[in-house]
């Protein structure tokens, strides 16, 4: 038991498969604004961006449907942005909002 006024810090600890790297680490590493954004720049372009992998879906109204197992091969998080078309953020610059 935590002593009244200690800090504290809650620390997240996940296991993914190494072909999620590049999508765990850019989940990980932004705000909760940031990776709402990048979601949205993913939608836009007809894909869907998770912290597991970026995949091209089809919409109807706002039912997601998954085109596919197929999933947009990106290794490193630089390779998520140059998918989306959009300039790298590096991960101590993620803090919008």
């Amino acid at each position: 038991r935590l002593d009244e006024g200690a800090r504290w810090r809650r620390i997240d600890v996940r296991v993914y498969p190494r072909r999620c790297y590049a999508f765990a680490l850019l989940h990980m590493t932004g705000s909760d604004h940031f990776n709402r954004s990048m979601r949205l720049f993913a939608k836009r372009k007809g894909l869907s961006l998770s912290d597991r992998a970026l995949r091209p879906v089809v919409r109807h109204g706002k039912e997601k449907v998954l085109e596919g197992q197929c999933v947009v091969d990106c290794r490193m998080e630089e390779d998520v942005f140059a998918v989306l078309h959009i300039p790298f953020v590096p991960p101590e610059a993620r803090h919008s909002g």
